[in-house]
């Protein structure tokens, strides 16, 4: 066996884990600005008391929305950007 190769290969699986944990970081960075950024304009800055389906404004906007949107990038994320290890 060539230890030259090996080290190779474990390079190769190295930077993909590293691309895949920083794509991954990118999206939770992502949706944590939008959380705290979007609840904090909408619920002191805006100070507006309106409601969207029964839900406060913020609370629509700022955390239910981006749940659904960070599911979603997450299961696309998952489904069509992460690859599997070959079989050795």
């Amino acid at each position: 066996m060539n230890p030259d190769a090996n080290n190779n290969s474990d390079r190769r699986y190295y930077l993909r884990t590293r691309r895949e944990a920083a794509v991954a970081g990118l999206i939770w960075l992502v949706f944590l600005v939008w959380t705290v950024g979007v609840s904090y304009w909408l619920g002191y800055v805006h100070n507006d008391f309106s409601t969207v389906m029964g839900l406060p404004t913020w609370i629509f906007w700022g955390v239910l929305v981006p749940f659904g949107a960070a599911t979603l990038a997450n299961s696309l994320y998952a489904f069509f950007y992460l690859e599997d290890d070959p079989q050795q």
